[in-house]
């Protein structure tokens, strides 16, 4: 029998990081990949900066198939801070074929609603998360945005 090759104990993105140059986030990088695709099959195209990566923002673009069927959209962005660490911002979206009200109701039930953005655009707050449910034809486009810091 063939000798298996090793598993990876990062993920691909954290791996394809790091070897692009990109060190000071490379935990940064694993931690919010493995919350945003833990247990989905996905596909990721990264944005590298072309001098200085480790200096510079990280970026991955994601398409996370989702349990419901429906693929999501993912970014996330990773900046190296002064004092070593690494600070990261990540939008996730969605699609429902529910009106934006009962996507709401049915996306996070105990959520207290805030003020919609300008007439539109509906907002949910949960801990550090905030959730914008944006009308679209007859569903709801769901962008979810967090910064880890």
């Amino acid at each position: 029998m063939a000798a298996q090759p090793p598993v990876s104990a990062v993920t691909a993105v954290t791996e394809a990081a790091v070897r692009g140059g990109v060190l000071a986030c490379a935990r940064r990088i694993e931690q919010v990949m493995k919350f945003l695709t833990a247990g989905t099959a996905n596909g990721a195209i990264l944005s590298l900066a072309p001098e200085q990566p480790d200096q510079n923002v990280f970026s991955v673009s994601l398409e996370v198939a989702r349990s419901t069927g429906a693929p999501a959209y993912v970014t996330a962005s990773f900046f190296p801070n002064a004092d070593g660490g690494c600070s990261a911002v990540y939008d996730s979206v969605e699609y429902s074929t529910h009106s934006c009200v009962a996507t709401q109701k049915i996306y996070l039930p105990a959520a207290k609603p805030l003020p919609v953005i300008m007439k539109d655009i509906g907002i949910l707050e949960a801990g550090t998360v905030k959730v914008f449910f944006v009308p679209v034809n007859n569903g709801c486009a769901v962008v979810k945005k967090e910064v880890v810091n």
